[in-house]
């Protein structure tokens, strides 16, 4: 066993005693141990922590454009009814079974009161 001199303004990697470096280390006391390590003796410890970082950050980002390349803004901005015709605009078609596409050009706002509806503006609600 190897005894160091340590005085009080030593870092605190330099107060580990050797032996402890030793077994932590896996290594042969007798070996001489560089502190801080040498730059060849350097290892990447951590290698297996950035495959699950990048494959979740790419599903993540793959689920962000597909849903924003798949979802219809103006459904959202504007409202839909409850046949799903969207307020502010001509509606096409349906998708809904039973209900017809409606031109909803000049009812923008939709209003959710016992059912959703669109309406020409907020004194219509108030009936």
């Amino acid at each position: 066993m190897s005894t160091t001199t340590q005085s009080e303004d030593d870092p605190p990697y330099m107060k580990v005693s050797p032996e402890l470096l030793h077994d932590l280390r896996g290594v042969d006391p007798t070996e001489k141990i560089d502190i801080p390590e040498i730059p060849e003796k350097r290892k990447c410890t951590d290698v297996r922590w950035p495959i699950p970082i990048v494959l979740i950050t790419s599903l993540w980002i793959t689920m962000t454009v597909v849903g924003a390349l798949s979802i219809d803004v103006r459904k959202i901005v504007n409202g839909v009814d409850e046949c799903g015709n969207t307020c502010g605009m001509n509606n096409v078609q349906v998708k809904r079974e039973g209900c017809e596409a409606k031109d909803y050009t000049n009812y923008p706002i939709n209003i959710y009161e016992n059912e959703s509806r669109c309406v020409q503006g907020c004194e219509e609600s108030k009936e």
